[in-house]
């Protein structure tokens, strides 16, 4: 879903690929295993990139959530016992 969610963000496959630092073609495995299981096509693939479809539309929210779960949940699991918490700054820099 982070593959899915990146090439959302960039509009194109090799863009997708390097902000996450793997290759064009796990970025086009990943997303066509989503496909399948989806039964869906997610993206319009044309020569200057791609946008999505109306199923990626729909499905990029519940890939949103799900991604952001997930996260959330690796950084609460792994928390030492004795803490009972995560706590988030966010900063904004002004220029």
């Amino acid at each position: 879903m982070k593959a899915f969610l990146e090439v959302a963000k960039s509009g194109g496959f090799q863009l997708a690929a390097d902000c996450l630092h793997i290759t064009q073609s796990t970025v086009s495995a990943r997303i066509k295993v989503l496909e399948t299981q989806l039964c869906r096509q997610l993206f319009v693939r044309k020569r200057d990139g791609c946008e999505l479809t109306v199923a990626g539309r729909h499905f990029h929210r519940f890939a949103d959530v799900a991604v952001r779960a997930w996260e959330q949940a690796r950084q609460e699991v792994a928390l030492p016992e004795e803490l009972s918490a995560v706590v988030t700054l966010g900063v904004q820099v002004c220029r």
